[in-house]
Order: structure tokens, then C-alpha cells, then sequence
């Protein structure tokens, strides 16, 4: 029970005048809801490196040259073919053989990729500098607009070491305005994008693999469905 604010008699709750006095008795004003922008993340590194979702989609990235190469190698290995079977002008078993050391050499280039993704992994630095890279790239002659072609490239150097330092490359100007110069972060083998230590400060979570932007109160990216860093 709280005490009047005029006589200090004691008033049960919910009650809207006082039984002695006959104030009027004011509500207490309703909490706001919390805002899904002040919800507020610790600091630090994340631990969802090993949610099943990130675990899934690795496996996909590092398995996704193998695939591509056995598909590269089949259209080869019929190409040569063909191509050897015209020249002969029938079918041979020696159009197979072609077919299929063609086939094989080509899916042998992919292995280095492969091997490359396997071996990948985490590493943290600092951001040092970002910049925006314009290049200009001429049209050929026939072509009607002959105005040269304009690219973008956005370039963020991140320094690992007392002298070591490696740039990152992407055509989506949006990492300029997230990675900032001084940002700590770390990049998860086989993930495209980086994650930020310090995400208090920002309106939404990136996603490490798309980077498509999701409520802070999220736990799985809207677009890939992959677990967020928080």
C-alpha cells in the first residue's frame, strides 16, 4: 500500500482517489517498451562459430569446388568428345579415353581450390584504412556507347601484425560504412565478411556470409538463415 501524496493516508492499490481526502490520485505512467535498437551486446568476439548453421554452410563453401570442378570436368570430357569423335568421324574407344583424360584434368585444377578452402583459417586484426577504388575500362569499337565502363571496388586494410597487413576486396559499398578505421575484427575461415568486436554501437548485425542486415534481437540471418555473430 502506497501513502497519499496530500494526507499520507494509506491508499490500496489500483485505487484512483483517496478514501480519506478525496484526492485525485494519478497513474503511474506505463513502462515503455525497450527499443530493439538499445538492446545492448557485450563486446567481444562471438561463440557461435560452432552453431550447426556455420558448420553447415562451410562445408557447402569448401565442398562448393569439388562440385564446381566435377561439373566443369564433365562438360569437358564431352566436349572432347565430340571433338575427337568428329575428327575420326565414328565413335571409338579412343573418344572415350580422350573424353576422359580431358575430364580428369580438369577436375584435378580444382583440387588446389579445395585444398586452399580446407586450410583456411580465422584470423583478427585491425582496420587501418578504407577507400573506394575507381577504375575505368574501355568499350570495344562496335559497340554503340563507346563511353568507358566505370567499376567500384571497396578496399579495407587491416593491419595483423608489426608488419603484416592484408586488403580485403568487395563490390558492396556498404562495408564503408561499417568497418571504420580502429574497428577490431575478425574474419572466420571460408566466411566472406568479417565480424566486429564491438557491435554495441551499431543498428543492426551484419551477416558474416551475405551480409544482409538484421535486428539486433535476431539470432539467425533473414536471408541465409545462418547464425548471426552476437
Amino acid at each position: 500500500m502506497n501513502p497519499c501524496p496530500s494526507c499520507g493516508a494509506p491508499i490500496e492499490s489500483g485505487a484512483k482517489f483517496c478514501g480519506l481526502c478525496g484526492t485525485a490520485l494519478k497513474e503511474a505512467p506505463p513502462v515503455p517498451p525497450q527499443k530493439e535498437a538499445d538492446i545492448y551486446i557485450r563486446p567481444g568476439f562471438s561463440e557461435k562459430e560452432s552453431d550447426p548453421t556455420v558448420i553447415a554452410l562451410r562445408k557447402m563453401i569448401i565442398h562448393s569446388n569439388l562440385r564446381a570442378g566435377a561439373l566443369f570436368s564433365l562438360i569437358v570430357a564431352v566436349i572432347m568428345f565430340f571433338i575427337w569423335a568428329s575428327g575420326e568421324g565414328r565413335v571409338t574407344p579412343s573418344c572415350f579415353l580422350a573424353g576422359f583424360v580431358a575430364g580428369a584434368i580438369a577436375f584435378l585444377l580444382s583440387i588446389p581450390f579445395y585444398i586452399k578452402a580446407k586450410m583456411e583459417r580465422d584470423w583478427e586484426g585491425t582496420v587501418v584504412k578504407t577507400k573506394e577504388k575507381v577504375s575505368y575500362e574501355s568499350k570495344p569499337d562496335d559497340e554503340y556507347d563507346r563511353r568507358p565502363s566505370r567499376k567500384e571496388k571497396y578496399i579495407i586494410k587491416v593491419k595483423l601484425g608489426t608488419l603484416k597487413y592484408k586488403k580485403l576486396t568487395y563490390g558492396n559499398y556498404q562495408v564503408l560504412n561499417y568497418y571504420h578505421k580502429g574497428d577490431q575484427i575478425k574474419r572466420h575461415r571460408n566466411f566472406k565478411y568479417p565480424e566486429k568486436e564491438d557491435k554495441s554501437r551499431d543498428e543492426h548485425l551484419r551477416c558474416i556470409y551475405c551480409f544482409t542486415a538484421n535486428e539486433k534481437t535476431s539470432d539467425y540471418c533473414k536471408e541465409c538463415n545462418v547464425a548471426l555473430m552476437k
